[in-house]
């Protein structure tokens, strides 16, 4: 079995950086550089990702299909309700994550419910990935100028966030999945 097979280790990654986007929140919200709320409430999705971890460690998501569904839906809550708090700042940021959030939401609810999904879908979800992973990678390189306590933490997000995105990538690329898109 693959590393990106193991649905156990997804669930241990995704525990982990949903633990660190926590603290990063808590941190930031310490932090006087920083709105108290505004880091609290930009963890919610990271406590997202602590519950879909969770749930596939221990075995509650067995097939990839189930993997991506919790994560999309669960996630996409998380970073709705954030932006809904006005996590993501200026005006542009919060619209691209009240729409990004619900959209995952509302795929994540159609796969639950087992309905089949349009092609178009599929491809919209894998270029997300895709560019979140870029993102993400960016992120991280970003964070190891930063220093600190704060840096190294969100180098080592953004590098987990990033396996958690390619984990997501092949999943969507598996039979499995691409069948529920037609």
């Amino acid at each position: 079995m693959s590393f990106l097979d193991d649905i156990k280790i997804y669930g241990l990654i995704a525990m982990i950086v949903g633990i660190l986007s926590l603290l990063l929140g808590v941190f930031g919200a310490i932090d006087t550089d920083h709105a108290a709320t505004g880091s609290v409430a930009a963890a919610i999705p990271g406590l997202m990702l602590i519950f879909v971890g969770f749930l596939a460690y221990q075995g509650k998501t067995r097939s990839k299909l189930t993997t991506l569904t919790y994560f999309l839906l669960f996630v996409g809550i998380g970073i709705f309700v954030a932006a809904c708090l006005g996590v993501y700042g200026d005006n542009l940021s919060l619209m691209v994550g009240v729409v990004a959030g619900l959209i995952a939401a509302v795929i994540g609810f159609m796969l639950y419910s087992g309905k089949k999904m349009d092609k178009i879908w599929w491809i919209v979800l894998l270029l997300v990935f895709i560019l979140f992973a870029v993102f993400k990678l960016l992120e991280a390189v970003n964070n190891l100028d930063a220093g600190g306590i704060n840096g190294i933490a969100g180098f080592i997000s953004a590098l987990l966030y990033l396996v958690l995105f390619l984990y997501m990538v092949y999943f969507l690329l598996s039979k499995e999945v691409k069948d529920k898109f037609v």
